[in-house]
């Protein structure tokens, strides 16, 4: 699965829970983003050390001037501001999501709640396809009610260049919640 993001209702114990799902990515991404810098620094060799005294001491070298330095600090640039980009467009997604979602009135008289797990890939240019349910709510009628709300958006923001990506898929938690 590419991404996992949240649509919840617009009260302070969803916001909470939407802040730490997004502090979760972003922690994800730094992890990720620190684990290929670290790989690329390991795979470069080591400048060499400069000898004591002579006239033929070596100067040591900075990690930009360094062989292939420039081009480790454009990919972490380049990474950083990619995970910026995909943040930004999961929670531009997941707004859009929370616009469209109806909570089905039988569900809400009957006092249903649950989360439904709605999973679809996005293409290029913006356009869902593959949209099903992948974890029930508990009840029929919500699941269909998420699914609904994927349905009835249809279609988003194509995807970013900068993140660099053809399609995504994604898996969108539905919360139902009663106030």
């Amino acid at each position: 699965m590419d991404a996992e993001i949240a649509a919840a209702d617009d009260d302070a114990s969803a916001l909470t829970g939407l802040a730490a799902l997004d502090a979760e990515i972003a922690a994800a991404r730094s992890r990720a983003d620190a684990q290929r810098e670290a790989a690329a620094t390991a795979a470069t060799p080591a400048p060499p050390r400069p000898r004591a005294g002579g006239a033929d001491a070596v100067t040591p070298t900075t990690t930009a001037e360094a062989p292939g330095g420039a081009n480790r600090s454009a990919a972490a640039a380049g990474s950083a501001a990619r995970g910026l980009a995909e943040r930004r467009y999961l929670a531009a997604l997941r707004r859009a999501l929370a616009r469209e979602r109806h909570y089905p009135p039988t569900a809400r008289r009957r006092g249903l709640e649950g989360t439904a797990r709605v999973q679809f890939t996005i293409a290029a240019d913006g356009g869902f396809s593959g949209i099903r349910v992948s974890h029930s709510a508990g009840a029929a009628g919500l699941d269909d009610a998420a699914e609904r709300t994927v349905r009835r958006l249809a279609r988003f923001e194509p995807i970013p260049a900068v993140i660099g990506r053809e399609q995504w898929t994604v898996r969108v938690p539905i919360v139902f919640r009663l106030n």
